[in-house]
């Protein structure tokens, strides 16, 4: 603490000269003390600037950018200050400071102006008298402290500059979000009256269609019934005059009695198209003309699901001779190898068309194995290509509400219909549904009725292969190959569509590790994308400046997990040490307008907000994706299958098992650290947002036991 020469004014001194005194004994505040020497007030620097300011405060450094040795520079402040002229220290003086007592604990001195947040702490006596002073130690100012001065100003203006960037940003991704989710709304509506080709859609129409024939049959059939009857009778009084006297005459009489007069139908006509009796209203809109087609499972060691997908191919209905399923298997496990083999042949004695592909090698991946076996069927004439992942279930008319849509539009390169899910019955799975939904029903949905760029989501659709071809077919070059292809066949001017009626099951990933695992390839292939197709869009002559924009945008919004994980992470600092207010602004347009989208579409469930917690703390682990794609790095480009379980694997939980991850166990141990700076400074709303965040580090930790 500072004693001896304690420079104070009194309650009736000007403002000028305490303002004189506060630069030239280089202080930033004085005690205020009456006649008795007994402090009531404290007076700084701040508070006199108020008065010219009009209540707007500035710090330090800002109000004296040139304090030196010379005298110039009060004179200058001064002359900024000339409007207070004739104002007295009692007018903007602080009453009733807190103080100390000299013989109080220092690290409780200490600790009171931490948290009170000021910067002196006058220490009276017994009898309320000034006696010393105690305040933050600050640096002597010299030439050096001077210049950094100056500078301060501007590297807060730098600093503060790049945190509106922060917001523009967030703000954008809201609005986006919420024109998404407003256009899906429309979208909806607007296929609810004009609904598109699908089974439901022409379901009901064909209803209509035979209520309308049923009445006309009806109609018919009562009268040919009365024929019937009246010459049944003819015949039977004929036959009575003929045959008068014989043994049995009522033999000859033949009446229908039946009260609603039906007669039986006419025999089905036999025909060549399977599930034409059930899906009729379906296979009349191709008036007998289905074009080749063929399905492509690429598989890699799908211990699970690998003969299940063939079989449930096999069940998908089209005219035999004109669909082929083409199973291209990387497995590399002897077991798995002969469970593919079983169900070919188990297929094939069914008499389907059926062909096993198999590589020497597994270049490419999952895009090598799809151009492997496109080149073996070339020359076969097909037209369009459905691809499944293993887990898939894919509906038996699939082909019928799919591949009508890509023969009325011969622009369409592909058609993608919606997921659903089997296994969301836990928190990991369900929150996983939370945000894939999401994806369908807002983002694909809008995207497709707005006919912006949306990409193929690697499964569930069907393609046009001279599309494929006009773009350059599959590239192994990224570890999103789905999402490649959709992009180029965009910037060649083809369309695309969105299903969200046609719906095909299939299984999320249930651990944790096998779930990170996914992210990272949907994270880290989009960035490579990026470094790929980044001049590609901006010389593309197919589509439009606001196309383009949009597509910049597509990939842009990735950036935004990473954004938001460096928000989350400097929310404590930020609150404990900074004005909030003025450095947390950037975020907020992002944490009303997002959540209100999320919350909006999830009929308002307050687990809505327990997903969101999850994507937060799982964005550190998608930003190190994000970085491993955007910088090439080696694992980002290694395609590295989803690890899946069948429904009926009980034992799956003892090949899931995963040490506990390293990096959530340290922010796990940094939010604690921020929880117990929360509890020590009692501030309670920072001491709850970081109890929250610290237990979901924990829980993520040792993910694959609590998930």
């Amino acid at each position: 603490m500072t004693q001896g020469d304690i420079y104070t004014c009194g309650p009736d001194d000007t403002v000028d000269s305490a303002l004189e005194k506060l630069v030239r004994h280089r202080v930033t505040g004085l005690p205020v003390v009456d006649a008795s020497n007994r402090v009531v007030g404290v007076v700084s620097d701040s508070d006199l600037l108020a008065l010219h300011n009009l209540g707007r405060v500035k710090d330090d450094r800002q109000m004296f950018p040139a304090a030196d040795e010379t005298w110039a520079a009060f004179t200058e402040v001064k002359r900024l200050l000339a409007k207070t002229s004739g104002k007295s220290v009692r007018d903007v003086m602080t009453e009733n400071p807190i103080t100390v007592k000299p013989t109080a604990d220092l690290d409780e001195a200490a600790r009171t102006l931490l948290i009170k947040k000021i910067h002196r702490l006058p220490v009276v006596d017994e009898e309320g008298q000034l006696a010393a002073a105690a305040q933050r130690r600050r640096r002597r100012p010299d030439a050096a402290a001077a210049e950094g001065a100056l500078a301060a100003p501007a590297a807060a203006a730098a600093t503060m500059w790049w945190y509106i960037a922060f917001g523009i940003v967030f703000s954008v991704y809201a609005i986006d979000l919420l024109f998404l989710f407003i256009a899906s709304l429309f979208a909806a509506v607007v296929e609810h009256f004009v609904p598109p080709i699908s089974t439901a859609a022409c379901r009901a129409a064909k209803k209509r269609q035979r209520l309308a024939a049923a009445k006309q049959q009806h109609s018919g059939i009562k009268a040919r019934a009365a024929a019937d009857v009246a010459k049944a009778n003819g015949a039977a009084a004929n036959g009575r005059a003929a045959a008068a006297g014989g043994k049995n005459p009522d033999l000859a009489i033949v009446v229908d009695t039946r009260s609603n007069g039906a007669l039986p139908s006419d025999p089905v006509k036999p025909s060549g198209v399977p599930g034409a009796d059930k899906y009729g209203h379906l296979t009349d809109l191709y008036r007998g003309e289905f074009p080749k087609v063929m399905i492509q499972l690429p598989m890699y060691n799908e211990d699970a699901h690998c003969d299940l997908i063939i079989q449930r191919c096999c069940k998908i209905m089209w005219p035999s001779h004109r669909i082929l399923i083409q199973v291209c298997d990387d497995s590399t496990r002897e077991a798995v190898r002969k469970k593919v083999d079983a169900a070919v042949i188990s297929a094939l004695e069914q008499g389907h068309n059926v062909q096993l592909v198999r590589r020497d090698n597994r270049s490419g991946f999952k895009a090598g194995a799809m151009v492997d076996g496109m080149k073996r069927v070339e020359d076969q004439g097909f037209e369009f290509v459905a691809i499944f992942d293993a887990d898939f279930e894919p509906p038996e008319d699939f082909f019928y509400q799919t591949i009508v849509h890509m023969m009325r539009d011969d622009n369409l390169a592909f058609v993608q219909t919606r997921w659903t899910f089997t296994n969301s019955n836990s928190l990991l799975t369900w929150a996983q549904k939370v945000g894939l939904e999401f994806h369908f029903a807002v983002e694909q949905r809008a995207r497709s009725f707005l006919g912006q760029f949306f990409n193929f989501n690697g499964t569930a659709g069907v393609w046009r292969i001279k599309a494929i071809n006009d773009a350059g077919g599959w590239e192994s070059d990224t570890v999103v190959e789905d999402m490649d292809l959709s992009l180029r066949v965009y910037l060649r001017g083809w369309r695309s569509l969105y299903l969200h009626d046609v719906c095909c099951p299939n299984e999320l990933p249930s651990t944790l590790s096998a779930y990170k695992t996914q992210q990272f390839r949907w994270l880290s292939g989009p960035m490579q994308i990026v470094r790929k197709s980044f001049a590609n869009i901006f010389f593309s002559k197919e589509i439009g400046f606001f196309s383009k924009l949009n597509c910049y945008w597509f990939f842009c919004r990735y950036f935004v997990f990473a954004l938001v994980t460096l928000v989350a992470l400097l929310a404590s600092p930020i609150v404990l040490w900074l004005d909030p207010w003025v450095w947390g602004f950037p975020t907020i347009f992002f944490l009303v307008s997002a959540n209100v989208a999320v919350v909006v579409y999830l009929y308002f469930t307050i687990l809505s907000y327990i997903f969101l917690l999850f994507s937060v703390v799982l964005g550190y682990f998608k930003m190190w994706a994000m970085i491993s794609g955007i910088l090439g790095l080696k694992k980002s480009k290694s395609w590295k299958v989803t690890l899946k379980f069948a429904a009926n694997d009980n034992n799956s939980w003892l090949r899931s098992y995963h040490k506990p991850y390293t990096l959530e166990l340290a922010l796990f141990a940094y939010y604690g650290a921020m929880l117990g700076m929360s509890i020590w400074t009692e501030n309670w709303g920072l001491t709850a947002y970081n109890g929250v965040m610290s237990l979901a580090f924990l829980i993520v930790s040792f993910g694959d036991y609590f998930l």
